[in-house]
């Protein structure tokens, strides 16, 4: 097959199941050697500029990748042609080189959690001068944002199907706003505890959070039981088997906190279906939306949301604007009158 029947077939050859890459017709970059999987490995290595690791979620679409494209050259492949490709694969029937095949293709949302680190990739190896080609032109999808979140009621129906620890991770985030990982991993030294005057304030550093800034957050009284109760179950642990656990939302079968698919998992999406909550919020980035929207109808103001919650900007907190009335209201009440 020629090369110009492999790009207008586009990634994959169907009937065959092989791959085709969109290989480059002219090797005017031969000057690189550099494999995919070279700098697969070099970008997961490298702290973000924030200091820390990749995420969990970087690392198994970076995986994947590597699966698709490993020791291809860089410099062999036109990027431009064979991302499209690769998009429209995702799109239309999720990533063939995930271990659990998906049924149906990706969100844009997902989509682009690989496009973002195959971007992030290529400018780091253009940098260290590894690759002298053109970077590819990525184009990341449109998100559907959603404006429905989930209610107080729905959240404690959800929870009450749960076992006790997740049901404690998910009542955590919605309490306090935290992403999946700042709750699924907190450790008790982030924990500034007062346990006579009832109070505590959590202290992210800036290589924790996704914004890269550092984030303190007081706890109300609802969070705090939570982490009280906790704290109660952990030094038990303890005792039983005789050494410490740093962790405030460990399993009590292997003293480890859950990894972030557990949260996601049958057992999640059965408990929300019996609570009657669609499927695709039956996870804890759920519960964030809900701790917003929830702000957001008490009166708390955008800049307020911003600082509590750890969000980059005050763009990131506009999508709940529309469900503040109290204020329209009061506009709407000035301007009233009967007819």
């Amino acid at each position: 097959m020629t090369d110009g029947a492999r790009t207008s077939n586009g990634l994959y050859s169907r009937p065959q199941g092989e791959i085709f890459l969109n290989r480059k017709i002219s090797m005017q970059n031969e000057d690189s050697e550099t494999t995919f999987r070279e700098m697969a490995e070099e970008y997961l290595v490298t702290p973000t500029k924030f200091g820390s690791s990749r995420g969990e979620n970087v690392e198994e679409v970076t995986r994947r990748m590597v699966a698709r494209w490993g020791d291809f050259k860089l410099s062999d492949v036109e990027w431009n042609l064979e991302i499209n490709s690769f998009i429209k694969e995702l799109r239309d029937q999720g990533d063939r080189f995930c271990k659990s095949k998906p049924k149906k293709g990706y969100s844009a949302g997902f989509i682009n959690k690989y496009l973002v680190a195959l971007r992030r990739m290529f400018v780091l190896v253009t940098k260290s001068g590894k690759y002298k080609g053109a970077l590819p032109v990525i184009e990341k999808p449109v998100e559907k944002v959603s404006k429905r979140y989930l209610s107080e009621k729905q959240v404690t129906a959800f929870c009450n199907q749960l076992n006790p620890l997740r049901a404690s991770m998910y009542r955590f985030s919605f309490h306090t706003g935290l992403r999946n990982s700042n709750v699924r991993l907190l450790c008790w030294d982030r924990c500034d505890i007062d346990w006579e005057e009832r109070t505590a304030v959590l202290e992210y550093d800036q290589s924790s959070m996704k914004n890269g800034e550092p984030l303190y957050i007081p706890l109300n009284e609802f969070a705090f039981d939570i982490l009280e109760e906790r704290f109660a179950i952990v030094k038990r642990l303890e005792q039983d088997h005789k050494t410490i656990i740093p962790w405030v939302f460990p399993s009590e079968r292997t003293l480890k906190p859950y990894v972030r698919r557990s949260m996601t998992n049958h057992t999640v999406k059965s408990a929300a279906s019996r609570a009657k909550i669609p499927p695709d919020r039956a996870r804890m980035h759920a519960m964030r939306h809900a701790f917003a929207s929830v702000h957001v109808k008490a009166g708390t103001t955008g800049n307020q949301l911003k600082e509590i919650g750890g969000w980059e900007s005050i763009r990131s907190v506009e999508r709940y604007a529309h469900l503040e009335t109290n204020g329209k209201k009061a506009v709407l009440d000035k301007a009233a009158t009967k007819v």
